[in-house]
């Protein structure tokens, strides 16, 4: 080979190298959101470690004399990075390995249905592929560099200083790898910014049974009882009606375009009946899923494995099977398949007699799930046919990413003067089920007036950095704290606008136990949200205490700063 076709090639692959070290690097930098906080000599030293154990890698891949491992390592680092980066730029949090099996079918629905919002910076991962495609098309030409003695020896001197970087580690200060990724009190981002997501990633798989067997360790709290003497055994029970609204942020409702609010109905109850502006949401391993399991069982999901999709766990401190024992017909209703999420299997386990999904109500599916509209209209069919007290549990779907699911039924022009299309698309789909749930509320509070409504969000949408609506979220510490609203409506229509503490999908079970008047016991470290003035148990969140005032403070503090405003 002639000496000017030996200096392309090696340019070519010190190209390569660069590039995907370079592109890991940055992976890293994001992922622990210390791009803009290392000093420029860290980076670099970072890139370094980085560079020398990407060429190790791929030196050694290069000397096999077939191209087909070439390009499976290379496709296998592309999907780690890119999945990787996809999942932090929306949960905030990292995707574990157990997460790839368990939520496999759930992540190619979100897929499907472009339900995961774009973000540009994960194109980075795709800054090297020229020179990929390059190695790729004249790998049998570059069989000659391989063969030099230089070349079989060069290949060991990136492991040789990587080593020797590694070797400079303080173990006695800083711990050993095993040590540090098993100790509780160390963030999980300062333990991806010590070793690296990859390393981390396979920690958990080592672990992965000791993760499920995690469900020993739930922390239920303190257990609480109420009994009823003769004189209220002649009271009828209370019917208590969830409504679960997806991506509903804690902002939103209050939110207001042109003296006019985004949903104007849900503001409206928000000032009439008991209203808690901020509750701290568990949007964890087991992604929207969470909510359900954390609300019904007053548990904290956990943070490394789908709570909801636990084999060997049988709920034993769910809410609907204290209902069902004092007579309620219980039910659940979801506008999505029953098989997502693993619900169908979970929610009997939990205790729901019935659990109607989109083909059990017999509805068509319009874009991904049905309107929210006839999910409620099939809830107020079985409430019509009820003659015992019921409880029904309604999880929506409209509003879902990306926000583009009301647009083959519902219009308005009131947000026209919106800019950002994401927030435009948003707001339609949140004004769109503030319409069908003020509906619903009403027909109900008509037909049976002893219901109770609890009316929250799940979660936060996945709007990002945005100027024109900046959601309910913020980052302290490497956890990504998320709030939602809720509404109570009691019969004797309570009033009550908390603006001193926060609360949390904890508080939920116990409260509806007690608005329902019905004897209960379970355990919980919630508390009576009917009882706002005695509210004391701090919020458990990943491995800490936090009180509730704190919390309060903190996301209200955000909501000042955005919006120059404090909630009124």
């Amino acid at each position: 080979m002639k000496r000017k076709q030996v200096i392309i090639f090696t340019s070519i692959l010190s190209a390569f190298l660069l590039l995907c070290s370079f592109k890991a690097s940055l992976f890293n930098f994001y992922i622990t959101d210390s791009l803009s906080v290392y000093k420029f000599n860290v980076k670099i030293s970072v890139f370094l470690n980085v560079f020398f154990m990407t060429s190790f890698l791929y030196l050694l891949v290069l000397r096999f004399p077939h191209r087909w491992l070439f390009a499976i390592v290379y496709m296998v680092q592309v999907l780690f990075l890119l999945i990787n980066l996809i999942y932090y730029f929306y949960f905030e949090g990292y995707l574990h390995f157990n997460q790839y099996i368990e939520l496999w079918s759930e992540t190619l629905e979100l897929m499907k249905h472009s339900a995961v919002p774009f973000e540009p910076r994960v194109l980075i991962v795709f800054i090297d592929i020229p020179f990929f495609i390059l190695l790729l098309i004249f790998y049998k030409k570059y069989l000659f560099i391989r063969k030099t003695p230089q070349y079989r020896f060069g290949c060991y001197i990136p492991a040789i200083l990587a080593a020797w970087n590694f070797s400079k580690w303080d173990w006695a200060v800083d711990g050993t790898p095993i040590q540090t990724m098993n100790n509780r009190y160390i963030g999980e981002v300062e333990t991806v910014k010590k070793f690296g997501l990859l390393t981390v990633n396979l920690y958990h798989v080592f672990y992965l049974r000791s993760y499920r067997d995690l469900i020993q360790k739930f922390d239920y709290g303190r257990k609480i009882e109420k009994t009823i003497d003769a004189v209220d055994s002649c009271k009828p029970f209370n019917n208590i009606v969830i409504i679960q609204i997806e991506s509903m942020d804690a902002f939103v409702i209050n939110k207001s375009l042109k003296n006019h609010k985004v949903a104007p109905n849900l503001y409206a109850m928000s000032r009439k009946y008991i209203y808690y502006p901020y509750m701290l949401s568990y949007h964890k391993a087991g992604s929207t899923s969470d909510c359900e399991f954390s609300c019904l069982n007053s548990v904290e999901a956990l943070d490394k494995f789908p709570s909801i999709k636990l084999r060997s766990y049988d709920f034993p401190n769910s809410l609907p099977k204290r209902l069902t024992k004092n007579k309620y017909s219980v039910a659940i209703f979801h506008g999505n398949r029953g098989e997502y999420f693993n619900r169908r299997i979970a929610f009997k386990k939990m205790g729901f007699p019935s659990f109607y999904d989109i083909n059990d109500m017999r509805l068509k599916q319009v874009v991904w799930g049905a309107p929210d509209g006839e999910v409620l209209r099939k809830v107020n069919n079985t409430i019509l046919k009820s003659n015992s007290p019921f409880y029904y549990h309604v999880i929506t779907m409209s509003s879902h990413e990306p926000f583009t699911f009301t647009k083959p039924y519902y219009t308005t022009k009131k947000f026209n003067t919106v800019s950002d299309p994401i927030v435009k698309n948003y707001f339609t789909c949140i004004s769109y089920v503030d319409s069908v749930v003020a509906r619903f509320v009403t027909d109900v509070k008509h037909q049976h007036p002893n219901t109770c409504f609890f009316i929250f969000g799940d979660h936060t949408p996945g709007i990002k950095n945005n100027k024109t609506f900046p959601q309910s979220a913020y980052k302290e510490n490497g956890l990504y704290f998320e709030y939602i609203p809720l509404i109570i409506i009691t019969p004797d229509s309570q009033r009550h606008f908390e603006k001193k503490k926060a609360v949390s999908f904890l508080d939920i079970a116990p409260t509806v136990l007690e608005a329902s008047l019905a004897p209960y016991s379970i355990s919980s470290l919630g508390e009576n949200l009917l009882e706002p003035d005695s509210l004391e148990n701090a919020i458990p969140y990943r491995g800490k205490d936090f009180t509730r005032k704190e919390l309060f403070n903190k996301i209200d503090s955000f909501y000042v700063q955005n919006y120059k405003a404090r909630l009124k």
